[in-house]
Protein backbone atom coordinates (compact mmCIF):
# COMPACT_ATOMS: atom_id res chain seq x y z
CA UNK A 1 0.00 0.00 0.00
CA UNK A 2 2.73 2.53 0.96
CA UNK A 3 4.20 1.46 -2.64
CA UNK A 4 1.10 2.37 -4.57
CA UNK A 5 0.52 5.49 -2.51
CA UNK A 6 4.57 6.87 -3.33
CA UNK A 7 3.25 6.09 -7.13
CA UNK A 8 0.11 8.47 -6.65
CA UNK A 9 2.13 11.05 -5.45
CA UNK A 10 5.45 10.29 -7.00
CA UNK A 11 6.79 12.83 -9.46
CA UNK A 12 6.18 12.47 -13.33
CA UNK A 13 9.47 10.68 -15.29
CA UNK A 14 9.83 11.59 -18.37
CA UNK A 15 13.03 9.87 -19.29
CA UNK A 16 15.51 7.58 -19.02
CA UNK A 17 19.07 8.61 -19.76
CA UNK A 18 22.01 6.59 -21.22
CA UNK A 19 23.58 4.57 -18.56
CA UNK A 20 26.31 1.89 -18.70
CA UNK A 21 23.66 -1.12 -19.00
CA UNK A 22 21.12 0.80 -21.42
CA UNK A 23 20.23 3.21 -23.97
CA UNK A 24 18.97 6.68 -23.37
CA UNK A 25 14.92 6.41 -23.85
CA UNK A 26 11.86 8.00 -23.61
CA UNK A 27 9.96 6.59 -20.30
CA UNK A 28 7.04 4.53 -21.72
CA UNK A 29 4.06 4.75 -19.32
CA UNK A 30 1.51 1.99 -19.82
CA UNK A 31 -2.27 2.91 -21.41
CA UNK A 32 -3.70 3.96 -17.60
CA UNK A 33 -1.11 6.39 -17.18
CA UNK A 34 -0.73 7.48 -20.84
CA UNK A 35 -4.48 8.71 -21.17
CA UNK A 36 -4.71 9.93 -17.13
CA UNK A 37 -2.05 11.95 -17.54
CA UNK A 38 -2.97 13.89 -20.63
CA UNK A 39 -5.84 14.64 -18.98
CA UNK A 40 -3.69 16.32 -15.92
CA UNK A 41 -1.72 17.92 -18.50
CA UNK A 42 -4.51 19.36 -20.23
CA UNK A 43 -6.31 20.21 -17.24
CA UNK A 44 -3.01 22.28 -16.16
CA UNK A 45 -2.78 23.74 -19.50
CA UNK A 46 -6.29 25.29 -18.71
CA UNK A 47 -5.32 26.37 -15.27
CA UNK A 48 -2.37 28.55 -16.61
CA UNK A 49 -4.51 30.30 -19.16
CA UNK A 50 -6.79 30.72 -16.72
CA UNK A 51 -4.45 32.37 -14.43
CA UNK A 52 -3.28 34.26 -17.42
CA UNK A 53 -6.27 35.82 -18.29
CA UNK A 54 -8.00 36.55 -15.14
CA UNK A 55 -6.30 39.90 -15.09
CA UNK A 56 -8.92 40.21 -18.31
CA UNK A 57 -11.47 38.87 -17.45
CA UNK A 58 -12.26 39.44 -12.99
CA UNK A 59 -12.55 42.72 -13.75
CA UNK A 60 -15.55 42.30 -16.62
CA UNK A 61 -17.54 40.11 -13.62
CA UNK A 62 -17.43 42.57 -11.16
CA UNK A 63 -18.47 45.45 -13.25
CA UNK A 64 -21.45 43.44 -14.83
CA UNK A 65 -23.94 43.31 -12.07
CA UNK A 66 -25.67 39.94 -13.04
CA UNK A 67 -22.52 38.63 -12.86
CA UNK A 68 -23.38 36.58 -9.60
CA UNK A 69 -26.60 35.14 -9.56
CA UNK A 70 -27.94 32.31 -7.76
CA UNK A 71 -28.20 30.20 -11.10
CA UNK A 72 -24.54 31.21 -12.63
CA UNK A 73 -23.12 30.64 -9.11
CA UNK A 74 -24.41 27.41 -8.84
CA UNK A 75 -23.28 26.91 -12.63
CA UNK A 76 -19.91 27.65 -11.18
CA UNK A 77 -20.09 25.12 -8.27
CA UNK A 78 -21.05 22.27 -10.52
CA UNK A 79 -18.28 22.92 -13.38
CA UNK A 80 -15.82 23.22 -10.07
CA UNK A 81 -17.31 19.89 -8.49
CA UNK A 82 -16.60 18.13 -11.93
CA UNK A 83 -13.43 19.30 -12.99
CA UNK A 84 -12.34 18.14 -9.16
CA UNK A 85 -13.75 15.09 -9.46
CA UNK A 86 -11.81 14.84 -12.70
CA UNK A 87 -8.70 15.78 -11.44
CA UNK A 88 -8.77 13.49 -8.21
CA UNK A 89 -9.84 10.54 -10.59
CA UNK A 90 -7.43 11.07 -12.78
CA UNK A 91 -4.54 11.41 -10.33
CA UNK A 92 -5.03 8.17 -8.56
CA UNK A 93 -5.49 6.49 -12.07
CA UNK A 94 -2.08 7.66 -12.51
CA UNK A 95 -0.59 6.32 -9.60
CA UNK A 96 -2.14 2.72 -10.09
CA UNK A 97 -0.38 2.65 -14.15
CA UNK A 98 2.72 3.61 -12.38
CA UNK A 99 1.98 1.13 -9.93
CA UNK A 100 1.83 -1.67 -12.78
CA UNK A 101 5.08 -0.32 -14.58
CA UNK A 102 8.57 -1.93 -13.57
CA UNK A 103 10.72 0.77 -14.86
CA UNK A 104 8.47 3.62 -12.67
CA UNK A 105 8.95 1.34 -9.49
CA UNK A 106 12.54 1.13 -10.30
CA UNK A 107 12.95 4.61 -10.42
CA UNK A 108 11.20 5.39 -6.79
CA UNK A 109 13.85 2.92 -5.23
CA UNK A 110 16.79 5.47 -6.96
CA UNK A 111 14.84 8.64 -5.50
CA UNK A 112 14.03 6.97 -1.95
CA UNK A 113 17.68 6.40 -1.73
CA UNK A 114 18.73 9.58 -3.00
CA UNK A 115 16.84 11.17 -0.55
CA UNK A 116 18.41 9.11 2.80
CA UNK A 117 21.43 8.53 1.34
CA UNK A 118 23.98 11.27 0.23
CA UNK A 119 26.62 9.01 -1.39
CA UNK A 120 28.10 10.13 -4.93
CA UNK A 121 26.96 6.17 -5.82
CA UNK A 122 23.06 7.34 -4.93
CA UNK A 123 23.38 10.94 -6.55
CA UNK A 124 24.72 9.11 -10.32
CA UNK A 125 21.77 6.67 -10.15
CA UNK A 126 19.31 9.26 -9.70
CA UNK A 127 20.74 11.16 -12.67
CA UNK A 128 20.17 8.37 -15.06
CA UNK A 129 16.61 9.81 -14.83
CA UNK A 130 14.63 13.05 -16.25
CA UNK A 131 11.62 13.75 -14.02
CA UNK A 132 10.22 16.86 -12.44
CA UNK A 133 12.32 18.67 -10.43
CA UNK A 134 10.44 19.31 -7.31
CA UNK A 135 11.41 16.03 -6.13
CA UNK A 136 14.76 16.33 -6.40
CA UNK A 137 16.98 16.26 -3.32
CA UNK A 138 18.58 19.86 -2.45
CA UNK A 139 22.55 19.48 -3.38
CA UNK A 140 23.24 22.58 -1.62
CA UNK A 141 21.87 25.40 0.88
CA UNK A 142 22.77 28.58 1.01
CA UNK A 143 24.22 28.31 4.61
CA UNK A 144 25.79 24.91 4.45
CA UNK A 145 28.83 27.15 3.99
CA UNK A 146 29.85 28.46 7.86
CA UNK A 147 29.29 32.19 7.74
CA UNK A 148 27.10 33.24 5.03
CA UNK A 149 24.01 32.89 6.69
CA UNK A 150 25.19 36.51 8.38
CA UNK A 151 26.04 37.75 4.87
CA UNK A 152 24.23 40.68 4.04
CA UNK A 153 22.71 40.74 0.07
CA UNK A 154 22.39 44.87 -0.63
CA UNK A 155 20.10 45.68 -3.52
CA UNK A 156 19.97 49.06 -4.77
CA UNK A 157 16.38 50.34 -4.28
CA UNK A 158 14.98 53.31 -6.41
CA UNK A 159 11.98 53.80 -4.14
CA UNK A 160 10.10 57.13 -4.52
CA UNK A 161 11.01 59.23 -1.42
CA UNK A 162 8.02 61.25 0.64
CA UNK A 163 9.11 63.15 2.97
CA UNK A 164 6.33 63.74 5.24
CA UNK A 165 4.07 61.63 6.82
CA UNK A 166 0.83 63.18 4.84
CA UNK A 167 2.91 62.08 1.46
CA UNK A 168 2.98 58.66 3.06
CA UNK A 169 -0.61 58.12 4.08
CA UNK A 170 -1.72 59.81 0.05
CA UNK A 171 0.66 57.72 -1.74
CA UNK A 172 -0.83 54.28 -0.13
CA UNK A 173 -3.33 54.33 -3.03
CA UNK A 174 -0.55 54.49 -5.74
CA UNK A 175 1.12 52.11 -3.80
CA UNK A 176 -1.27 49.26 -3.82
CA UNK A 177 -1.65 49.72 -7.40
CA UNK A 178 1.61 49.39 -7.99
CA UNK A 179 2.06 46.95 -6.12
CA UNK A 180 -0.37 44.77 -7.97
CA UNK A 181 0.66 46.04 -11.54
CA UNK A 182 3.87 44.82 -10.49
CA UNK A 183 2.98 41.15 -9.60
CA UNK A 184 -0.05 40.71 -12.13
CA UNK A 185 0.98 42.75 -15.23
CA UNK A 186 4.53 43.79 -14.63
CA UNK A 187 6.24 40.61 -13.62
CA UNK A 188 5.01 39.02 -16.44
CA UNK A 189 6.01 41.24 -19.41
CA UNK A 190 9.15 41.46 -17.40
CA UNK A 191 9.72 37.73 -17.59
CA UNK A 192 7.75 36.05 -19.97
CA UNK A 193 9.06 32.92 -19.42
CA UNK A 194 8.02 32.69 -15.91
CA UNK A 195 4.42 31.97 -17.55
CA UNK A 196 3.55 28.05 -17.16
CA UNK A 197 2.07 28.43 -19.91
CA UNK A 198 4.58 29.34 -22.21
CA UNK A 199 6.86 26.84 -20.51
CA UNK A 200 4.66 24.08 -21.60
CA UNK A 201 4.97 25.20 -24.76
CA UNK A 202 8.09 24.54 -25.15
CA UNK A 203 8.83 21.89 -22.52
CA UNK A 204 9.71 19.35 -25.36
CA UNK A 205 12.54 21.80 -26.56
CA UNK A 206 13.47 22.06 -22.83
CA UNK A 207 13.63 18.20 -22.41
CA UNK A 208 15.56 17.93 -25.11
CA UNK A 209 17.77 20.27 -24.57
CA UNK A 210 18.78 18.97 -20.92
CA UNK A 211 19.13 15.77 -22.18
CA UNK A 212 21.69 17.16 -24.71
CA UNK A 213 23.88 18.74 -22.20
CA UNK A 214 23.96 15.40 -19.83
CA UNK A 215 24.42 12.79 -22.36
CA UNK A 216 26.46 14.91 -24.88
CA UNK A 217 28.19 17.18 -22.90
CA UNK A 218 28.03 15.47 -19.43
CA UNK A 219 26.73 17.97 -17.49
CA UNK A 220 25.75 17.14 -13.57
CA UNK A 221 22.41 18.80 -12.63
CA UNK A 222 21.92 19.97 -9.03
CA UNK A 223 19.22 21.70 -6.73
CA UNK A 224 20.40 24.40 -4.53
CA UNK A 225 18.01 26.09 -2.27
CA UNK A 226 18.35 30.14 -1.51
CA UNK A 227 18.14 31.71 1.70
CA UNK A 228 14.24 32.56 0.71
CA UNK A 229 13.59 28.68 0.39
CA UNK A 230 13.35 29.00 -3.80
CA UNK A 231 15.01 25.80 -5.11
CA UNK A 232 17.49 26.78 -8.15
CA UNK A 233 17.71 23.93 -10.76
CA UNK A 234 21.37 24.14 -12.41
CA UNK A 235 23.44 22.40 -14.59
CA UNK A 236 27.54 22.34 -14.36
CA UNK A 237 29.30 21.18 -17.45
CA UNK A 238 33.15 20.57 -15.40
CA UNK A 239 35.32 20.03 -17.82
CA UNK A 240 38.83 20.25 -15.56
CA UNK A 241 39.28 16.39 -15.78
CA UNK A 242 38.94 16.10 -19.66
CA UNK A 243 41.64 16.69 -22.09
CA UNK A 244 41.34 19.08 -24.93
CA UNK A 245 39.32 21.56 -23.75
CA UNK A 246 41.90 24.73 -23.56
CA UNK A 247 40.21 26.54 -20.99
CA UNK A 248 38.61 23.70 -19.12
CA UNK A 249 40.15 25.57 -15.84
CA UNK A 250 37.69 28.76 -15.97
CA UNK A 251 34.18 28.34 -14.88
CA UNK A 252 31.48 30.76 -16.66
CA UNK A 253 28.41 30.88 -14.78
CA UNK A 254 25.58 31.89 -17.01
CA UNK A 255 22.89 34.49 -16.41
CA UNK A 256 20.09 34.11 -18.85
CA UNK A 257 17.52 36.74 -20.43
CA UNK A 258 13.96 37.01 -19.63
CA UNK A 259 12.77 34.31 -21.89
CA UNK A 260 15.63 32.20 -21.54
CA UNK A 261 16.55 28.89 -19.89
CA UNK A 262 19.61 27.15 -19.67
CA UNK A 263 18.59 24.07 -21.87
CA UNK A 264 18.14 26.20 -24.65
CA UNK A 265 19.92 29.21 -24.13
CA UNK A 266 23.42 30.80 -23.60
CA UNK A 267 25.49 28.30 -22.53
CA UNK A 268 26.41 27.11 -25.95
CA UNK A 269 28.75 29.69 -26.51
CA UNK A 270 31.28 29.54 -24.01
CA UNK A 271 30.65 25.51 -24.25
CA UNK A 272 31.84 26.12 -27.37
CA UNK A 273 34.75 28.04 -26.95
CA UNK A 274 36.12 25.15 -24.50
CA UNK A 275 35.30 26.32 -21.24
CA UNK A 276 33.50 24.55 -18.07
CA UNK A 277 29.93 26.31 -17.55
CA UNK A 278 27.39 26.71 -15.67
CA UNK A 279 24.15 27.80 -15.90
CA UNK A 280 20.95 28.28 -14.10
CA UNK A 281 17.12 28.86 -14.41
CA UNK A 282 15.64 32.45 -12.69
CA UNK A 283 13.30 32.12 -10.15
CA UNK A 284 9.87 30.50 -11.49
CA UNK A 285 11.40 28.95 -14.95
CA UNK A 286 11.80 25.76 -15.87
CA UNK A 287 12.38 23.97 -12.56
CA UNK A 288 13.43 26.83 -10.17
CA UNK A 289 10.60 27.67 -8.11
CA UNK A 290 10.00 31.67 -6.87
CA UNK A 291 9.45 34.54 -8.71
CA UNK A 292 11.83 36.41 -10.82
CA UNK A 293 11.78 39.56 -8.55
CA UNK A 294 14.91 41.33 -7.77
CA UNK A 295 15.36 40.14 -4.35
CA UNK A 296 14.90 36.21 -5.53
CA UNK A 297 17.05 36.98 -8.25
CA UNK A 298 20.22 37.74 -6.47
CA UNK A 299 19.43 35.15 -4.02
CA UNK A 300 19.18 32.86 -6.44
CA UNK A 301 22.66 33.66 -8.39
CA UNK A 302 24.63 33.95 -5.03
CA UNK A 303 23.62 30.75 -4.02
CA UNK A 304 25.09 29.72 -7.32
CA UNK A 305 28.25 31.24 -6.36
CA UNK A 306 28.79 29.93 -3.12
CA UNK A 307 28.16 26.52 -4.54
CA UNK A 308 30.52 26.96 -7.56
CA UNK A 309 33.11 28.20 -4.77
CA UNK A 310 32.34 26.16 -1.96
CA UNK A 311 31.38 22.09 -3.50
CA UNK A 312 32.79 22.73 -7.48
CA UNK A 313 35.54 23.96 -5.78
CA UNK A 314 36.69 26.61 -8.75
CA UNK A 315 39.02 29.35 -7.49
CA UNK A 316 36.96 32.86 -7.12
CA UNK A 317 40.00 34.25 -9.73
CA UNK A 318 39.15 31.34 -12.34
CA UNK A 319 35.53 32.18 -12.64
CA UNK A 320 33.87 34.52 -15.50
CA UNK A 321 30.53 35.51 -15.13
CA UNK A 322 28.54 36.08 -18.36
CA UNK A 323 25.06 37.54 -18.48
CA UNK A 324 22.73 38.55 -21.46
CA UNK A 325 20.13 40.89 -22.47
CA UNK A 326 18.20 40.68 -18.90
CA UNK A 327 20.60 38.53 -17.16
CA UNK A 328 22.89 41.72 -17.11
CA UNK A 329 21.32 42.14 -13.67
CA UNK A 330 22.51 39.25 -11.76
CA UNK A 331 25.49 39.04 -13.54
CA UNK A 332 26.29 42.85 -12.42
CA UNK A 333 25.64 42.18 -9.60
CA UNK A 334 27.13 39.28 -8.57
CA UNK A 335 30.70 40.81 -10.71
CA UNK A 336 29.95 43.80 -7.77
CA UNK A 337 30.31 41.25 -4.97
CA UNK A 338 33.14 39.22 -6.02
CA UNK A 339 35.97 41.65 -7.69
CA UNK A 340 37.97 39.27 -7.92
CA UNK A 341 36.76 37.28 -10.61
CA UNK A 342 38.46 36.86 -13.79
CA UNK A 343 36.26 39.04 -15.48
CA UNK A 344 32.14 40.07 -16.30
CA UNK A 345 31.23 39.96 -20.25
CA UNK A 346 27.32 41.55 -20.38
CA UNK A 347 26.01 41.57 -24.01
CA UNK A 348 23.12 42.94 -25.27
CA UNK A 349 22.04 44.58 -21.70
CA UNK A 350 20.39 47.72 -20.23
CA UNK A 351 21.90 50.36 -17.91
CA UNK A 352 18.29 51.17 -16.77
CA UNK A 353 14.99 48.95 -17.46
CA UNK A 354 13.03 52.33 -16.65
CA UNK A 355 13.71 54.15 -19.70
CA UNK A 356 13.16 51.02 -21.95
CA UNK A 357 9.99 50.57 -20.02
CA UNK A 358 8.52 53.93 -20.85
CA UNK A 359 9.22 53.84 -24.53
CA UNK A 360 6.99 50.36 -24.55
CA UNK A 361 4.03 52.06 -22.41
CA UNK A 362 1.65 55.32 -23.67
CA UNK A 363 2.99 58.57 -22.42
CA UNK A 364 -0.07 58.94 -19.97
CA UNK A 365 0.68 55.72 -17.65
CA UNK A 366 4.35 56.99 -17.85
CA UNK A 367 3.96 58.11 -13.37
CA UNK A 368 2.41 54.68 -12.76
CA UNK A 369 5.20 52.97 -14.50
CA UNK A 370 7.99 54.71 -12.68
CA UNK A 371 6.55 54.04 -9.75
CA UNK A 372 6.03 50.66 -10.39
CA UNK A 373 9.67 50.00 -11.84
CA UNK A 374 11.44 52.10 -8.57
CA UNK A 375 9.43 50.18 -6.00
CA UNK A 376 9.34 46.48 -7.27
CA UNK A 377 11.67 46.17 -10.07
CA UNK A 378 14.22 48.75 -10.00
CA UNK A 379 16.98 46.86 -12.59
CA UNK A 380 19.38 49.18 -12.66
CA UNK A 381 22.67 47.50 -13.97
CA UNK A 382 24.64 50.72 -14.74
CA UNK A 383 24.86 50.97 -10.46
CA UNK A 384 26.34 47.69 -10.32
CA UNK A 385 28.75 47.86 -13.24
CA UNK A 386 30.06 50.37 -11.72
CA UNK A 387 30.33 49.16 -8.05
CA UNK A 388 32.54 46.37 -10.01
CA UNK A 389 36.41 46.82 -10.25
CA UNK A 390 37.39 43.99 -12.69
CA UNK A 391 38.04 43.63 -16.23
CA UNK A 392 34.75 43.87 -18.16
CA UNK A 393 33.83 43.02 -21.84
CA UNK A 394 30.60 45.02 -23.15
CA UNK A 395 28.47 44.03 -26.39
CA UNK A 396 26.38 45.70 -28.24
CA UNK A 397 24.18 44.19 -30.73
CA UNK A 398 24.33 46.94 -33.77
CA UNK A 399 20.60 45.98 -34.91
CA UNK A 400 19.52 45.11 -31.33
CA UNK A 401 15.27 45.40 -31.39
CA UNK A 402 14.72 44.76 -27.80
CA UNK A 403 17.26 47.04 -25.62
CA UNK A 404 16.99 50.47 -28.26
CA UNK A 405 14.02 53.46 -27.60
CA UNK A 406 13.58 54.34 -30.88
CA UNK A 407 14.67 51.76 -33.20
CA UNK A 408 15.02 54.81 -36.13
CA UNK A 409 17.89 56.13 -34.51
CA UNK A 410 19.43 52.40 -34.53
CA UNK A 411 22.69 52.05 -32.20
CA UNK A 412 22.10 55.50 -31.13
CA UNK A 413 19.42 54.63 -29.03
CA UNK A 414 21.14 51.35 -27.78
CA UNK A 415 20.81 51.91 -24.02
CA UNK A 416 24.14 49.60 -23.33
CA UNK A 417 26.08 52.76 -25.10
CA UNK A 418 25.21 53.77 -21.50
CA UNK A 419 26.43 51.13 -19.40
CA UNK A 420 29.68 52.20 -21.55
CA UNK A 421 29.70 55.70 -20.74
CA UNK A 422 28.85 55.59 -17.18
CA UNK A 423 31.55 52.58 -16.22
CA UNK A 424 34.80 54.79 -18.44
CA UNK A 425 33.68 57.96 -16.47
CA UNK A 426 33.66 55.96 -13.48
CA UNK A 427 36.88 54.30 -13.73
CA UNK A 428 38.62 57.06 -15.99
CA UNK A 429 37.46 60.78 -14.75
CA UNK A 430 40.39 62.28 -15.99
CA UNK A 431 40.28 61.36 -18.95
CA UNK A 432 36.14 61.12 -19.91
CA UNK A 433 35.40 64.86 -19.39
CA UNK A 434 34.48 67.81 -21.91
CA UNK A 435 35.28 67.07 -25.52
CA UNK A 436 36.73 63.27 -24.76
CA UNK A 437 33.10 62.93 -23.24
CA UNK A 438 31.83 64.17 -26.60
CA UNK A 439 33.88 62.36 -28.63
CA UNK A 440 32.97 59.21 -26.80
CA UNK A 441 29.21 60.00 -27.47
CA UNK A 442 30.10 60.56 -31.26
CA UNK A 443 31.78 56.99 -31.44
CA UNK A 444 29.19 55.10 -30.12
CA UNK A 445 26.86 56.46 -32.88
CA UNK A 446 29.01 55.29 -35.80
CA UNK A 447 28.77 52.47 -37.51
CA UNK A 448 31.69 50.15 -37.92
CA UNK A 449 33.63 51.75 -41.23
CA UNK A 450 33.20 55.06 -39.77
CA UNK A 451 34.74 54.26 -36.36
CA UNK A 452 37.79 52.66 -38.17
CA UNK A 453 37.69 56.30 -39.97
CA UNK A 454 37.92 57.72 -36.56
CA UNK A 455 40.68 55.67 -35.09
CA UNK A 456 43.01 56.64 -38.16
CA UNK A 457 41.84 60.00 -38.10
CA UNK A 458 43.22 60.35 -34.44
CA UNK A 459 45.79 57.87 -35.60
CA UNK A 460 45.54 56.11 -32.08
CA UNK A 461 48.63 54.47 -31.72
CA UNK A 462 47.59 51.25 -30.11
CA UNK A 463 50.92 50.20 -28.53
CA UNK A 464 51.95 53.13 -26.74
CA UNK A 465 47.88 53.65 -25.31
CA UNK A 466 48.70 49.97 -23.97
CA UNK A 467 51.72 51.34 -22.17
CA UNK A 468 50.36 54.01 -20.79
CA UNK A 469 47.50 51.86 -19.42
CA UNK A 470 49.84 49.54 -17.91
CA UNK A 471 52.39 52.16 -16.02
CA UNK A 472 49.09 54.02 -14.63
CA UNK A 473 48.09 50.61 -13.48
CA UNK A 474 50.84 49.51 -12.10
CA UNK A 475 50.88 53.05 -9.98
CA UNK A 476 47.62 52.35 -8.85
CA UNK A 477 45.07 49.32 -9.70
CA UNK A 478 42.27 50.45 -8.10
CA UNK A 479 39.87 52.79 -9.81
CA UNK A 480 39.35 55.57 -10.52
CA UNK A 481 42.51 55.35 -12.28
CA UNK A 482 45.08 58.07 -12.52
CA UNK A 483 45.12 57.66 -16.36
CA UNK A 484 45.40 61.10 -18.18
CA UNK A 485 47.51 62.96 -15.87
CA UNK A 486 49.72 65.07 -17.86
CA UNK A 487 48.21 64.08 -21.57
CA UNK A 488 48.13 66.40 -24.03
CA UNK A 489 44.42 66.96 -25.36
CA UNK A 490 45.45 65.16 -28.41
CA UNK A 491 46.56 61.99 -26.44
CA UNK A 492 43.55 62.22 -24.56
CA UNK A 493 40.97 61.65 -27.48
CA UNK A 494 43.36 58.72 -28.41
CA UNK A 495 43.07 57.17 -25.22
CA UNK A 496 39.33 57.79 -25.38
CA UNK A 497 38.73 56.17 -28.52
CA UNK A 498 41.15 53.35 -27.30
CA UNK A 499 39.29 52.77 -23.85
CA UNK A 500 36.13 52.27 -25.98
CA UNK A 501 37.12 49.80 -27.90
CA UNK A 502 39.05 47.62 -25.34
CA UNK A 503 35.69 47.90 -23.30
CA UNK A 504 33.03 47.30 -25.90
CA UNK A 505 32.89 44.94 -28.58
CA UNK A 506 29.99 45.39 -31.91
CA UNK A 507 28.30 42.26 -33.00
CA UNK A 508 26.57 43.11 -36.01
CA UNK A 509 23.00 41.07 -35.58
CA UNK A 510 19.86 41.15 -33.34
CA UNK A 511 19.41 40.68 -29.94
CA UNK A 512 17.99 36.66 -29.44
CA UNK A 513 20.74 35.86 -32.06
CA UNK A 514 23.18 33.37 -30.48
CA UNK A 515 26.69 34.84 -30.02
CA UNK A 516 29.73 32.76 -31.80
CA UNK A 517 32.13 31.59 -29.46
CA UNK A 518 34.69 33.21 -31.80
CA UNK A 519 33.55 36.62 -29.58
CA UNK A 520 33.37 35.25 -26.50
CA UNK A 521 36.83 36.43 -25.80
CA UNK A 522 38.18 37.64 -21.81
CA UNK A 523 37.89 41.37 -21.52
CA UNK A 524 40.99 43.64 -21.30
CA UNK A 525 43.08 44.08 -18.55
CA UNK A 526 45.33 46.80 -18.67
CA UNK A 527 48.16 44.70 -16.32
CA UNK A 528 47.69 41.41 -18.28
CA UNK A 529 50.90 41.63 -20.81
CA UNK A 530 49.32 39.06 -22.55
CA UNK A 531 45.82 40.34 -23.04
CA UNK A 532 47.72 43.05 -25.76
CA UNK A 533 46.91 42.85 -29.16
CA UNK A 534 46.86 44.64 -32.54
CA UNK A 535 44.09 47.38 -33.38
CA UNK A 536 41.06 45.06 -32.98
CA UNK A 537 40.16 48.25 -36.75
CA UNK A 538 43.16 47.01 -38.54
CA UNK A 539 41.39 44.40 -40.08
CA UNK A 540 37.35 45.07 -39.43
CA UNK A 541 37.73 42.88 -36.38
CA UNK A 542 36.40 44.29 -33.20
CA UNK A 543 37.23 40.92 -31.22
CA UNK A 544 39.41 41.17 -28.26
CA UNK A 545 42.63 38.69 -27.88
CA UNK A 546 41.73 36.50 -24.65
Amino acid sequence: MGELWRCIFGPRLTRILHGAEHEGRIYRANTIEYWSDGILKLLGVLYSLAIFTCPLFVPLLFYKRDSFTRHRIVTLLKCSLFFGAVFIGSFCFRGLGRYTNSDYRTFLVALDNARTNTSQAAKSALSGYDFCFWAWPVDFRWNDVEGDSKKQLKLTRGSLKRSSAFEKIRAIPCDIASYFIATIIGRRLLYPGSLQLIQSLVYPQLLQGRVRLQQEMGGNRYKLLTRDNNEIDIMVIDRRSKVGHEFRDILVICCEGNGGFYEMGIMDTPLKASYSVLGWNHPGFGGSTGLPFPEQEINAVDVVMQFALHVLGFKVENIVIYGWSIGGFTATWIASQYPEIRGLIVDASFDDILPLARAQMPEILSPIVSRTIRDHLNLVNVDQLCQFSGPVLLIRRTNDEVITTDQSLGVQANRGNFLLIHLLQKRYPKIIKGDELALLHMWLKLEKQDQIALWNEYGVNEELCETMAWTAADENSSYPSNLGDGMSSEELKQMTIFLASKYMADFDHTHCQPLPADMFKMPWRPTDVESRSSSPFDTGDCEEDS
